[in-house]
């Protein structure tokens, strides 16, 4: 009996969904929101992902499969969706989305779909970048993903032990649940004395704990975004709109504007949407606190030359408030195109909301060597760029240190000259 996780946030449609395939032999679980389905799909651990692409909080169904796979990789994702347009075929096939499925379908689509996704080969399981466990109730270990099995090999040697606390020194094994309240550190069963850096989420109906596990001077874990999704752990940091104003997408397909529409107002953005060159033109007549234009490249009237209406609107908008910002936005590197119109800030798909912060503000984001968040940004008009070193792994930046940030993520980096 095959195992199948549905995720949709309609809840008729879900039950309809587990119930159709309950009664065809599938063994079903289902979830209402990302957050769950996360949470379901950990200790479900299903074969196969049958999700909504867009659902109603900041976590959406590519968001799911990534985590899930992180614990699984094997794992074959189905994704179901009433807004089947180019992009979002796109993004799908970068995610490994087997198969997407065009809301209203009938029951006997879905199942030949699972078929044909069971029987194929198993996907290329990704690039390990967390180890995770799952230990039971009873402390034995149930799963550990490739990068958990390589850690083990590299500490202890031969086998892994069945029971997780056999993994550490005589009094060394962590408390689980303390873990999930914080990062611990526990001294290996290794004789080169390995420390591990471990935190734990429970599962659901107390099965047991979701174990991420890294080295300890792998800091970077904390900011690791996929960390923190399988862990539900807040940002370090609570990412605000950065700017003393509205913001404008324009964009034609309906759930690019939703998904980015709901991704600024998470971040306390006030925004607009608009369909087409016109209406953008409306809304910057009509709201004098439009700050940000975000423009897609596929706007109606765009087939023929995907920018003949890019250059037009830039100027008319501009016309009507010079200072306004401009951010063009593409599934493909289009930003040549777009600074040939005058639009010289540019994010390609897939990007989130901390992306197009960094855009704005100037902020430099992670570590390109670790991935710690570094608290810099580029210097404003004035300004001088100092030389710093991030404390995780040593790599040097030219930047400005950004004040904004609080002090435990200012702490990441240090002064060159300190």
């Amino acid at each position: 009996m095959s195992r199948v996780l549905i995720v949709d946030d309609e809840p008729g449609y879900c039950d309809n969904l587990r119930t159709g395939l309950s009664r065809l032999g599938y063994e079903v679980r289902s979830a209402l929101s990302g957050r769950e389905a996360i949470d379901v799909g950990t200790a479900f651990r299903p074969e196969v992902l049958v999700t909504d692409w867009l659902l109603k909080n900041s976590i959406n169904g590519l968001h799911v499969a990534q985590s899930l796979r992180a614990v699984s990789p094997d794992l074959r994702t189905i994704m179901i969706t009433g807004y089947g347009s180019g992009d979002v075929r796109i993004q799908a096939r970068k995610a490994d989305v087997l198969d997407l499925i065009e809301k209203p379908f009938k029951l006997t689509r879905l199942h030949d779909a699972l078929r044909t996704v069971l029987a194929a080969e198993k996907p290329a399981p990704p690039e390990p970048q967390v180890a995770v466990m799952l230990v039971d109730a009873a402390g034995d270990l149930m799963h550990a993903n490739a990068r958990a099995r390589t850690l083990m090999h590299e500490a202890l040697g031969g086998e892994p032990p069945h029971s997780f606390a056999d993994m550490f020194a005589a009094g060394a094994s962590p408390d689980l649940s303390a873990a999930s309240h914080g990062w611990v550190e526990a001294r290996t069963a290794s004789r080169r004395g390995v420390t591990w850096r471990i935190r734990t989420r429970p599962l659901l109906e107390a099965k047991g704990w979701l174990v991420v596990v890294g080295l300890a001077d792998d800091v970077y874990l904390q900011d690791h975004t996929l960390v923190r999704t399988l862990l539900n752990i807040p940002p370090a940091h609570e990412a605000r709109w950065p700017i003393a104003g509205h913001a404008l997408v324009v964009d034609e397909q309906a759930i690019s504007r939703r998904m980015v529409i709901n991704a600024l107002q998470s971040i306390g953005c006030s925004c607009h949407s608009a369909e087409s060159a016109a209406a953008a033109v409306k809304f910057v007549q009509n709201d004098r606190d439009i700050r940000v234009v975000i423009l897609d490249v596929d706007m109606p009237g765009s087939r023929v030359d995907s920018f003949s209406l890019v250059g037009p609107l830039v100027t008319r908008l501009r016309q009507l408030r010079p200072s306004l910002v401009f951010v063009g936005n593409s599934t493909i590197d289009r930003r040549e195109d777009f600074a040939a119109h005058g639009v010289t800030r540019f994010l390609q798909e897939p990007w989130d909301i901390d992306d197009l912060i960094r855009l704005l503000t100037g902020r430099m984001g992670n570590c390109l060597e670790c991935g710690l968040t570094l608290p810099l940004r580029q210097p404003s008009t004035g300004e001088t760029a100092g030389a710093w070193v991030c404390r995780g792994c040593g790599a040097r930046y030219q930047g400005v240190l950004d004040e904004a940030f609080p002090e435990t993520i200012r702490e990441h980096v240090r002064s060159q000259g300190s």
